[in-house]
């Protein structure tokens, strides 16, 4: 009963993370935060803005819980892999639009 109560909050934010490559956690109990202003290095224009990754950092002063100290590497790319291939798929379409000028036309 206790390990279950404990463990939803996690739990909460392992799904969006993996399932959905979002960050939901509104408490700040998990061990990752997001990262919203990012150096000016990595600035990008407004027009490839929409294809920038989601930059997260471990929270400072967090502990991993022991049942996620051997999974949270792997938890944490899951997600980044996620948003990768979600990003691979918008691309894609945005490319679709453009016309293709590699085609040789004889």
């Amino acid at each position: 009963f206790l390990f279950s109560h404990a463990y939803q909050p996690y739990s909460v934010f392992i799904r969006s993370w993996i399932y959905c490559a979002t960050v939901r956690d509104p408490y700040r109990e998990f061990i990752l935060d997001q990262v919203h202003d990012l150096p000016s290095i990595y600035a990008l224009k407004e027009s490839s803005n929409d294809f920038t990754l989601m930059q997260l950092k471990v929270r400072e002063g967090s502990s991993i819980p022991c049942f996620l100290k051997n999974t949270c590497t792997a938890l944490v790319r899951a997600g980044q892999q996620l948003q990768v291939l979600l990003k691979l798929t918008e691309t894609s379409r945005f490319l679709e639009q453009v016309p293709n000028f590699l085609i040789d036309s004889d």
